[in-house]
């Protein structure tokens, strides 16, 4: 992604592919995060400020472009100071993030909980959002 978002046009071309869908429900896009799919409303919220706002494609360009895993490692090196309770919610079903990545970032905190959601893909909150709200509730409690 980093290399495609150099390209001239790609971030306006790609919001609007991204209305199409055809185009949502690829594993690449947003197919593989909810697993009966995204309602129409919801998807276009997400979609709509990119879709329209300038300022925010030439945001999403300059965020993309500068992803790189060193941010994340040198973060994860910081967290392990992080002392505060974490709730950690991974879906069972999940196809994007691994399990393993929460296993380690559960190790890397000194207090965390990890919950496994079942019959979710990575948007928890729109497979099973009211099991989610009961996990958010219970842990703030």
């Amino acid at each position: 992604m980093p290399k495609l978002v150099s390209l001239p046009k790609a971030i306006w071309f790609g919001s609007r592919l991204l209305r199409l869908p055809i185009v949502q429900r690829q594993p690449n896009t947003f197919g593989w995060l909810a697993k009966r799919g995204i309602p129409a409303e919801i998807m276009d919220s997400y979609l709509r400020p990119i879709y329209h706002s300038r300022a925010i494609r030439r945001d999403a360009k300059r965020f993309i472009a500068g992803v790189h895993n060193r941010y994340t490692l040198a973060a994860a090196k910081e967290l392990t100071e992080f002392c505060k309770p974490v709730l950690l919610v991974r879906a069972a079903d999940d196809r994007i993030f691994p399990a393993g990545l929460f296993e380690r970032l559960s190790a890397t905190l000194l207090d965390a909980r990890l919950v496994t959601v079942t019959d979710s893909y990575s948007f928890v909150p729109e497979d099973q959002p009211a099991e989610l709200a009961q996990l958010i509730v219970d842990f703030a409690g």
